[in-house]
């Protein structure tokens, strides 16, 4: 069992929720839409309202416990590319965990 981070509760998030939540992982889940969080409670370990983009939102999240952070946010392509530049500052502090994410859909991209 891991200790997961997913940011964003879109489409993909919702559904990147549900399947480690069927393998049995913890899943803290944040999402700026209330509503959204609201839906994935009953699914998740933990689920925030907060913006993500925040440095000191991401603080207080204690994402240093974390094994992944995953983060699905396609259509906020500049606000996440701040939120992986945060995590990544942390990350270089000693903490190890992996960071994925999903930054355009497929049918979005320029190709």
């Amino acid at each position: 069992m891991k200790n997961i981070l997913l940011i964003g509760l879109g489409r993909f998030g919702r559904h990147i929720a549900l399947q480690l939540n069927k393998l049995g992982h913890e899943v803290m889940a944040v999402d700026s839409n209330e509503e959204r969080v609201n839906e994935i409670l009953p699914i998740v370990t933990n689920a925030q309202i907060g913006d993500s983009t925040n440095t000191e939102f991401l603080k207080s999240l204690g994402i240093g416990n974390l094994s992944l952070i995953h983060i699905s946010e396609p259509t906020r392509q500049a606000e996440i590319s701040y939120a992986v530049f945060c995590l990544k500052k942390k990350k270089n502090k000693g903490e190890n965990q992996p960071i994925t994410c999903i930054c355009q859909y497929p049918q979005d991209a320029d190709y």
